[in-house]
């Protein structure tokens, strides 16, 4: 069927309204569909075949609570990536992103509006460009690794690629029991306490978390030192 001027143009002009919001999207970062898989959705191109010139990096040799870990891109330069921290064997996003530099978004991934990092724009980004990431979590997988598919044109990409394990802090632990033995003291001015009764209270508590060692044993110390001062009177 041959159609008029008046049909092609209108024909043209539908499909146009179709392509180019999809072709629009796909510069404002990746869609919430590609979380898992990570695949982008370039006109069902497929990702490179040859060795990613790419890694990723990171100076930290251990992660802990509430510690930033600073994250790059290491290699040539490039515009679109989808960047997220996993455990082992999991493809759920952990932790959260923190101030996303420019040129870049949050993307919701696993129920979480900070899971991942996308790219805002098509504007270049270097081996400079930093992500922050926190873990927020509480149970502590023993490694984390960081996954970015990486996109240098629409129909060259490099697909799931993965850094070297992180490993959770050599002095993390997650079960705490904890004792204080009070004493019914009193302060003998410019001398040591005195005991001014026979019979000591022992306090006993336990908790679950996951955080570092040194800095638990700081607070307990500050609470062991708290609870002591006040048998003694001092406080």
């Amino acid at each position: 069927m041959v159609l008029g001027g008046s049909w092609r143009f209108l024909v043209w002009t539908a499909l146009g309204t179709w392509i180019v919001p999809r072709a629009a999207a796909l510069g404002t970062g990746a869609p919430l569909s590609t979380c898992e898989d990570m695949q982008p959705v370039h006109n069902n191109t497929l990702p490179q075949s040859t060795p990613s010139p790419f890694r990723i990096e990171f100076l930290e040799t251990f992660y802990t609570p509430g510690k930033s870990i600073h994250v790059k891109i290491v290699g040539p330069w490039y515009k679109g990536l989808l960047l997220l921290a996993q455990a082992e064997n999991s493809s759920t996003a952990l932790g959260t992103w923190q101030d996303p530099p420019p040129g870049t978004r949050f993307l919701e991934c696993s129920e979480n509006s900070h899971g991942a990092i996308t790219h805002s724009n098509t504007e270049l980004k270097t081996s400079s460009t930093t992500y922050s990431w926190l873990y927020t979590g509480s149970e502590c997988p023993a490694n984390v690794t960081f996954v970015a598919t990486v996109a240098q044109r629409r129909s060259i990409y490099w697909l799931r690629i993965k850094s070297r394990y992180l490993p959770k802090g050599v002095y993390i632990i997650q079960s705490v029991t904890y004792f204080f033995l009070i004493l019914p003291m009193r302060a003998e001015k410019g001398g040591l306490p005195v005991s001014t009764g026979p019979n000591p209270v022992i306090t006993k508590g336990k908790t679950k978390w996951c955080f570092s060692l040194k800095r638990s044993l700081s607070s307990f110390g500050r609470i062991g030192k708290h609870i002591i001062k006040a048998s003694y009177g001092l406080v």
